[in-house]
C-alpha cells in the first residue's frame, strides 16, 4: 500500500509539473531501471550475437550499429507512446481485451516453443547478410532488430511502462507522450 501511494503521487506530481526536463529524466531513469530486470536477461545473448556478428573493427560504426539498435527500441516505444496519447481511455480498453490478450500470449507461446526446440525460427532473408556485400550490417536491418527487440521486451517492462503510459494518457499531449517513451526506450 505504501509503495501505490508513492507511485501514485509520483505520477500525480509528474502529470502537475510544467518541467519537461524532470518528466524526460524520470522517463530515462525508469527505463535504464527497468532494463536492469532479470527479464530482459535472456535478450542480451541474443542481441550481443547479432552484434557479434554485424560488427566491424570501426568502433565509430559499431557505435553506429548500437545507436541504430537503440533508435529502433525506442521507436517502439514511442509509436507506443503516441498511441497512448492518441487513444486516451481507448488503450486502456486494448489492454483489457481477452481477445488483445489472447494475441499476444499466442505470439509469445510461439517464441517459447521455438526455445523449447519443437521448431527453428530463423531470421527472414531481407534481414539476412548477404555474402556478396563487404563485412558490416545493414543500419536498416539492426534498426529494425530493434523494433523488434522493443515489442519482445514491453511484457517485461510492464510496471514502469503501465506508470508512464498512464501518465501520457492522462497528460493526453501526442508530441510529449512520442518524447517520453522515446527517452524512456533509449
Amino acid at each position: 500500500a505504501l509503495v501505490k501511494n508513492w507511485v501514485n503521487s509520483l505520477q500525480g506530481n509528474l502529470i502537475q509539473t510544467d518541467s519537461w526536463f524532470l518528466r524526460f529524466l524520470c522517463a530515462f531513469l525508469l527505463g535504464l531501471l527497468l532494463s536492469l530486470t532479470p527479464c530482459i536477461y535472456p535478450m542480451l545473448p541474443i542481441t550481443v550475437g547479432i552484434f557479434q556478428s554485424q560488427g566491424s573493427k570501426s568502433i565509430g560504426k559499431n557505435f553506429c550499429l548500437s545507436l541504430s539498435y537503440a533508435v529502433g527500441l525506442s521507436t517502439t516505444y514511442a509509436l507506443i507512446g503516441l498511441l497512448a496519447a492518441s487513444s486516451g481511455e481507448a488503450f486502456g480498453h486494448l489492454m483489457g481485451n481477452p481477445i488483445f490478450i489472447l494475441c499476444i500470449i499466442a505470439m509469445l507461446c510461439y517464441f517459447a516453443f521455438s526455445l523449447f526446440g519443437l521448431y527453428n525460427l530463423y531470421i527472414p532473408r531481407f534481414l539476412q547478410k548477404k555474402h556478396s556485400i563487404s563485412k558490416g550490417a545493414s543500419f536498416i536491418s539492426i534498426y529494425f532488430f530493434g523494433l523488434v527487440s522493443g515489442g519482445v521486451a514491453s511484457p517485461c517492462l510492464t510496471p514502469g511502462l503501465a506508470l508512464i503510459l498512464t501518465m501520457v494518457a492522462a497528460m493526453a499531449h501526442k508530441f510529449l507522450g512520442f518524447l517520453l517513451l522515446f527517452v524512456f526506450g533509449i
